[in-house]
Parts: C-alpha cells; sequence; structure tokens
C-alpha cells in the first residue's frame, strides 16, 4: 500500500506542483500549426501564489501559499487534479475530481485529501477509503448560472462521504454549504 509519508517531503510536494507546471508550460508553448490537437484545446492549468487559502469561507492556510490545478475536459465532462501548499509545509493538500456541465447546470465530485502535518484525523493512508477511518472526504458540488446576461450562480455542496462524521464516528454529518454568487467586475473575454 502507498501510504502518505512517500508524499511527506516539502521537495515531493514542489517536484509534483513544478512538474504540472513545466506540462502545462509545454503544452501551452506548442507552435499554431497543431492547434486542432486534442489535448491543445481540452486541457487546461493554473498556478497560483497567493497569501492565504479560502476554502468556503474559513482560512485553510495563512502565510506564502500555493495552489495549482489541471484538467481535461471533453464534451460535457471534465476531470483533473488541484494541489495546494504553503512554503513552509504546514498545509499539503492533493485532489480529484470530476465533473459534467450542461447548459446552466454542473455538477462535481471532489475527492479531497489534505495531509498537512498537524492534522488530528487519519492523514498517513492515502488509499485508505473506509469511511470510519479515512482522512478524506467526498464533496459534491452543484451550481446553477441563471443567464449570461444575469450571470448569478446558485450552489449547493454536500459532504457525501469520509472524515464528516458524527462524534461516535457511526454515520456522515451531511455537511452543507450553500452559497449565491454575482461577479460586479468581469474581463472583457
Amino acid at each position: 500500500m502507498i501510504t502518505i509519508s512517500h508524499l511527506k517531503s516539502k521537495t515531493a510536494l514542489q517536484t509534483i506542483i513544478l512538474t504540472i507546471f513545466l506540462l502545462c508550460t509545454n503544452v501551452q508553448a506548442q507552435n499554431d500549426s497543431i492547434k486542432d490537437n486534442f489535448i491543445n484545446q481540452n486541457l487546461h492549468s493554473a498556478l497560483q501564489i497567493r497569501n492565504s487559502h479560502l476554502w468556503r469561507g474559513l482560512e485553510v492556510a495563512a502565510g506564502l501559499t500555493y495552489t495549482g490545478n489541471i484538467y481535461l475536459e471533453y464534451d460535457h465532462f471534465y476531470g483533473g487534479f488541484w494541489a495546494g501548499g504553503t512554503a513552509d509545509g504546514s498545509y499539503k493538500e492533493f485532489n480529484n475530481y470530476a465533473g459534467f456541465k450542461a447548459g446552466k447546470f454542473s455538477a462535481e465530485l471532489w475527492d479531497i485529501y489534505n495531509f498537512s502535518p498537524k492534522a488530528t484525523y487519519n492523514n498517513k493512508e492515502y488509499f485508505n477509503y473506509n469511511a470510519s477511518e479515512t482522512g478524506r472526504f467526498w464533496d459534491l458540488r452543484t451550481y446553477y448560472t441563471v443567464s449570461k446576461k444575469f450571470p448569478l450562480v446558485l450552489s449547493w455542496n454536500t459532504v457525501v462521504f469520509g472524515r464528516d462524521r458524527n462524534l461516535a464516528n457511526t454515520e456522515n454529518r451531511y455537511s452543507t454549504f450553500v452559497s449565491v454568487e454575482y461577479p460586479f467586475l468581469k474581463s472583457g473575454k
């Protein structure tokens, strides 16, 4: 079994993030003659440097934080990997996800695994999917956008599996986060 100790070092996580970044840069750097290439059209990536990381209004990490995202989309489906960490190694996270989008509606299932060193839950067994033992959780996210002219986004997100358990650790709590978002400023793209 592969455990998180294989990914524990700060250098290993930084190597993963750098590799993803270089792969994405290579795809973006390809010349115009292969614009019709499937990967070139459907592989997307982002790398961000921040002063903190927020998740649903809660500060997950403070200080110099980096996040990376790489995903492949095809037709109505997409899936990818998201990773984040802090420069001092106090926060480390690696997630994978899959989604479906049709018109104004989208749904995603995120497999979230935070393996920060000071975690108070099992963060040493990456492939442990036993609901009462795992350090991960699955977050089902749904979004509905009213229209392009009125881009109000309604979202409903529920933790459907994993370390979101009751005090007796016998059943899932199904913690839910609901939000309404509206962009006040939007680029001209």
